[in-house]
């Protein structure tokens, strides 16, 4: 709103400096800041967008976005666009770049959409930032945390465990000498032997759960085929895995993370769907593999699927390991959580018939 009592002409010019000062912070931020059309095609490309792709603002203005979008995420991309166009309200996300020189960036990118007077949409501006080395060092403490904790669980499974086994072993022989005598200690001895029994079944599930995939590379596999029983046994949900040719996965650290977004995706379902079946299922991908939770129910909301903490770890849990997570409500009701791995070195029986797991 222009003040009565300043002229015209101060107003104009503490506008205009306002606008150079703000277009200054854009041109030299060390983020890269973009501007496309609703087809892709750059507009505007600050330099920091020059030294984070490579490419001059000159090369820019003569490309589609789509050039610096990885081949398997150009689908994402786009998708990620209509939904801001069209009023989404999520507007940041993380995903990847390719620079001039052909390197793979990680970046957090967040979207605006631009419109005209009509408050039709036009364009998009992006803010993109690298956080390439974050990610690779997200990678590591996670690979390193993994390790500690399955040397843990084969600590307490392997030496704790045999101890208490042992323990067991000799207080069941104590216990049968005492029963044949007739002994007043038996019942002392008993409830030493149960004791021993229940410690020995607790730390089991500790060192289950510290190390919840085998490290043999058809343990993910395994693990899912367990997850599907257990639930099934523990809820009034029929719970289900399949998978079609045997898929193997050699880095257990990628398949713990698979893992526990599966568990987290059919706690979800059995926490919030409402649902009567929940199906898990694992496929090969290309160079990669593809994990599905599936269910019958009344599908997600907007807020859980949003806010919801079990989806956010799930999310970082796929970016540790540079897998996409998407989780959809589909037509005919229910959630569906599709985790994509695309880099990820599997191999499987090519020769075998395709083969469905029950549980």
């Amino acid at each position: 709103m222009i003040r009565e009592d300043v002229p015209l002409s101060i107003e104009w010019k503490q506008a205009e400096a306002e606008h150079r000062r703000l277009a200054t912070i854009v041109v030299d931020s060390n983020d890269a800041v973009t501007v496309q059309d609703l087809e892709g095609r750059v507009t505007a490309w600050n330099r920091g967008a020059e030294q984070m792709y490579g490419y001059s603002e000159s090369e820019a203005l003569s490309m589609n976005i789509r050039d610096i979008v990885p081949e398997g995420r150009r689908d994402e991309a786009l998708k990620f666009v209509r939904r801001i166009v069209h009023g989404d309200d999520c507007h940041s996300l993380d995903t990847q770049r390719i620079s001039k020189d052909g390197r793979t960036l990680d970046v957090w990118l967040t979207i605006t959409k631009l419109v005209d007077n009509a408050g039709n949409a036009v364009a998009v501006a992006t803010t993109e930032r690298d956080v390439t080395e974050r990610k690779q060092l997200q990678q590591q403490f996670a690979k390193l945390t993994e390790q500690e904790r399955q040397r843990i669980g084969r600590e307490l499974h392997d030496t704790t465990g045999q101890e208490l086994t042992g323990l067991g072993f000799m207080a069941q022989s104590m216990l049968e000498q005492l029963a044949a005598e007739s002994h007043p200690g038996e019942e002392t001895v008993r409830k030493m032997e149960e004791s021993i029994q229940r410690a020995l079944a607790q730390v089991r599930r500790l060192a289950q759960g510290l190390v919840p995939v085998e490290l043999d590379a058809d343990g993910l596999m395994a693990a899912l085929q367990e997850l599907a029983i257990k639930t099934t046994e523990a809820s009034n949900i029929a719970c289900t895995f399949h998978r079609d040719l045997p898929v193997s996965m050699e880095d257990n650290t990628i398949a713990t993370q698979i893992y526990l977004i599966a568990k987290e995706a059919v706690a979800n379902a059995v926490k919030h769907s409402q649902a009567e079946h929940v199906e898990i299922k694992l496929s090969r991908n290309g160079n990669g593999f593809m994990l599905l939770v599936c269910d019958d129910g009344v599908g997600i909301g907007e807020t859980l699927k949003e806010d919801g903490m079990g989806l956010r770890i799930m999310r970082h849990r796929a970016g540790l390991i540079q897998a996409t997570l998407d989780i959809e409500q589909v037509d005919s009701g229910g959630t569906l959580v599709m985790c994509v791995l695309k880099t990820q070195k599997s191999s499987s029986n090519d020769h075998g018939e395709d083969k469905n797991e029950n549980g």
